[in-house]
């Protein structure tokens, strides 16, 4: 009897693949189950399968012609050796075309490539290909995930079939890969250690992948993850057959669906496979029988009572006048809004997190911007960012080399030469500040001026058109410093006091 391996259904036309035990594949008619080709894997086991479309080629190239958009259907499985095979969809067609019998084919397709993702090293065991994951918001023209059995994620590029910085914080075997777009943008990743790692790729072939948030509340390991793009949950199940739908903006979990049966060695009513049909607001659950869950009635709490606390002291608390909010941020970063004439949590999310440096990583510092927009936080290590507030995404991380604690942030705006510049600037502890100039279209920002000075901690004043005090130079900072540490407190002028001015728009 031959062992299913992987199924996926084709993205263009009504074909079902499925991979076995024996090293093929089988394609069969999805409207009639009829077995129509085979693909020889060449002594491999497919032990990973997948589908999607791509716009056409002359398309990409930039074809002015105004015709309806074409899509190319791609077919790309993964194989026990960690090689990806891509074959057009369109091409394996137009050869069952040729044939009257079920017929064999391999390679020798047209359009066939193949790139090895997971090299192995001398008298290394050969790492399996897992899972892999096609995202087309990510690059150019998007890129495929392959998630391995060494724990290690490889990231290509179908149209050059070249690799780029794998993603390596998974310490044992990756099992699947769901994208969460919407308000979030993060892939979520998940196998044998029981948590969930939330990240967003980076496509620069020496780039640096931003881990957004980990999840834990699982007690075996994971392996299927389906998100709800309405609804905004992420479900996940481990292979105790236990659902858990998470709040992707809180990094919380809402909702468990307990499985079929509480007895793990029966294996015909655990539920093994999960699902969200585009276009259904179900949850689809496979175990011995098919069965669609209502999402919203696993959340029967009212409005009023979804409420999701701080766990962790509250270090800024902002009103903003402009949208009559609320805003809330502890020290681990979460974010949460407030409507203050009802008095309900309007929305939430959790600021991206930063590479730890000797202790974890505080919120010191919350501001707005100077349209109050947007949501500047300082961290106890020197990162600063920008967040849009409204969807929770990052909009500017603020580069430095400072690894002290932020003590103030100022977004300001000045004239020179009859232009308007933005400036963010940001003190640290030691005497250090640093000016940006970011931009909505630049992620990572290096800054444009670092100064240091020997002073202990600062305080920033800006002195602009608008300050009553007059006798300040206009767009000028004014730093007060004390001898003396802060210790929390803010001194101003005070015995043995040092100021100084720095003109902002000086080398720009």
């Amino acid at each position: 009897m031959l062992l299913v391996i992987e199924r996926k259904a084709f993205s263009k036309h009504a074909v079902m693949a499925v991979g076995f035990d024996d090293f093929r594949v089988r394609l069969y008619d999805a409207c009639t189950l009829k077995h129509i080709l085979t693909l020889e894997c060449e002594n491999k086991w497919p032990t990973a399968l997948t589908s999607f479309l791509l716009s056409s080629r002359d398309e990409q190239e930039g074809s002015t012609d105004k015709v309806e958009k074409q899509y190319e259907g791609w077919f790309v499985w993964g194989d026990s050796h960690g090689y990806i095979h891509v074959f057009s969809e369109d091409a394996i067609m137009a050869f069952r075309s040729q044939q009257d019998i079920v017929h064999v084919f391999s390679d020798s397709l047209a359009n066939y490539r193949s790139l090895k993702v997971f090299p192995a090293r001398d008298r290394e065991r050969e790492i399996w290909c897992n899972s892999i994951k096609f995202l087309p918001d990510v690059g150019i023209m998007g890129v495929c995930l392959v998630a391995g059995s060494n724990g290690a994620i490889a990231i290509a590029s179908l149209d050059t079939m070249t690799l780029v910085s794998p993603y390596q914080r998974h310490r044992s075997a990756v099992k699947c890969l769901e994208w969460c777009g919407r308000h979030n943008n993060v892939l979520a990743s998940a196998g044998l250690e029981r948590s969930i790692h939330l990240w967003r790729p980076n496509i620069s072939t020496a780039g640096k992948h931003l881990l957004c948030g980990e999840l834990l509340g699982h007690n075996a390991g994971i392996v299927d993850l389906a998100f709800h793009e309405i609804r905004d949950v992420l479900f996940s199940l481990d292979s105790s057959g236990m659902i858990v739908a998470w709040d992707i903006a809180s990094r919380t979990p809402v909702s468990r669906v307990s499985p079929l049966t509480q007895n793990p060695s029966t294996l015909n009513h655990k539920i093994c496979r999960i699902l969200v049909p585009r276009g259904l607001m179900q949850l689809l659950t496979g175990s011995n029988h098919i069965k669609l869950l209502g999402v919203k009635p696993l959340d029967l709490r009212r409005e009023s009572e979804k409420v999701i606390a701080h766990e962790a002291d509250i270090v800024v608390v902002l009103y903003n006048d402009h949208f009559d909010l609320l805003l809330t941020v502890d020290k681990t970063g979460f974010v949460s809004i407030w409507h203050c004439d009802t008095g309900l949590q309007s929305y939430k999310f959790m600021c991206e997190s930063v590479q730890e440096t000797v202790e974890t990583p505080a919120i010191s510092f919350g501001s707005f911007d100077i349209s109050s927009r947007r949501l500047m936080v300082g961290w106890s290590q020197g990162s600063v960012q920008l967040y849009n507030f409204s969807n929770g995404s990052l909009v500017n991380n603020l580069i430095s080399d400072s690894c002290t604690c932020v003590n103030s942030i100022h977004d300001i705006e000045f004239s020179k030469r009859n232009k308007r510049f933005r400036s963010v600037i940001a003190c640290f502890g030691g005497g250090y500040f640093v000016q940006w100039m970011p931009t909505p279209y630049e992620l990572d920002v290096k800054p444009v001026r670092e100064l240091k000075y020997a002073w202990g901690a600062l305080i920033l004043i800006f002195a602009g058109k608008n300050n009553r005090h007059a006798a300040f130079p206009r767009d000028r900072l004014f730093c007060f410093s004390s001898d003396i540490s802060c210790r929390g407190r803010q001194r101003t002028g005070t015995e043995r006091g040092n100021s100084r001015f720095f003109d902002l728009s000086s080398n720009i």
